[in-house]
C-alpha cells in the first residue's frame, strides 16, 4: 500500500507517500526495531515454552472531512493605524495552541512582532459559519486562512513595509484608502 509515487487517501485526495514512507523507515531505525526483532527471534529459538514478540503497526490518520466544503478555515485580520494586528478566526482554542499559531503566522507574514499581534476570542459575529476544530484540522485550516489574507489584504503593504517602517506603511496604506479593516 502507498508504494507508488502518486496515491489517493480514503477521501480521494491525491498525495505522494514519499515523506510518509521515509518517516516510517526512520521510526523503525530510531526504535532499533530490526535489531530487537533479531534478538527476540534468537530468544524464541532457545526457549521452548517462553516466547517474546514485537510488532510495529503503521497508522495514518486522515486529517479533514470527506465533504470538501467543510475543509475551509475562516479568519478576519484587522490592521490598525498604530501597526497593531487583531486576528479573529473560526477555530476553537482547546489547548492545542491554535491562537498562538495564528498569531505566529500573521506575525511572520506581516513581519510584525508578537507584542503587536493580538487575538480575539472566537465569535460567530466576526467569523460566521466556521468549520469545526476537530481531527487535528482546526490549526491547519485557520493557519491557511490567516496566511491567505496576505494575498488579498496586504500585498501592497508588504512592498511598502520593505521600504518604510511598519507603522509608516500602515499610514500610507490608510491614506491610499487600502482596506485594512476598522481603525
Amino acid at each position: 500500500m502507498y508504494r507508488e509515487e502518486e496515491c489517493y487517501t480514503h477521501h480521494k485526495q491525491l498525495f505522494s507517500p514519499r515523506d510518509m514512507l521515509r518517516c516510517w523507515d526512520e521510526c523503525l531505525d530510531k526504535a532499533g526495531y530490526h535489531h530487537r526483532l533479531q534478538a527476540i527471534q534468537q530468544f524464541d529459538t532457545y526457549n521452548r515454552w517462553k516466547k517474546r514478540g514485537i510488532s510495529a503497526v503503521p497508522m495514518k490518520f486522515g486529517v479533514g472531512f470527506s465533504k470538501g466544503f467543510y475543509n475551509q478555515g475562516a479568519a478576519l485580520v484587522n490592521i490598525y493605524k498604530d501597526g497593531s494586528v487583531l486576528v479573529t478566526h473560526g477555530g476553537t482554542e482547546m489547548g492545542q495552541g491554535i491562537n498562538t499559531k495564528a498569531l505566529q503566522i500573521s506575525g511572520c507574514i506581516l513581519k510584525v512582532p508578537m507584542s503587536s499581534n493580538h487575538i480575539k476570542e472566537t465569535c460567530m459575529g466576526n467569523v460566521p459559519s466556521a468549520a469545526p476544530s476537530a481531527a487535528s484540522f482546526g490549526t491547519d485550516a485557520v493557519g491557511m486562512a490567516v496566511k491567505v489574507f496576505r494575498r488579498s489584504l496586504v500585498s501592497d503593504l508588504c512592498v511598502l513595509s520593505r521600504q518604510l517602517p511598519w507603522t509608516m506603511a500602515i499610514g500610507v496604506g490608510k491614506t491610499a484608502q487600502t482596506d485594512l479593516g476598522p481603525g
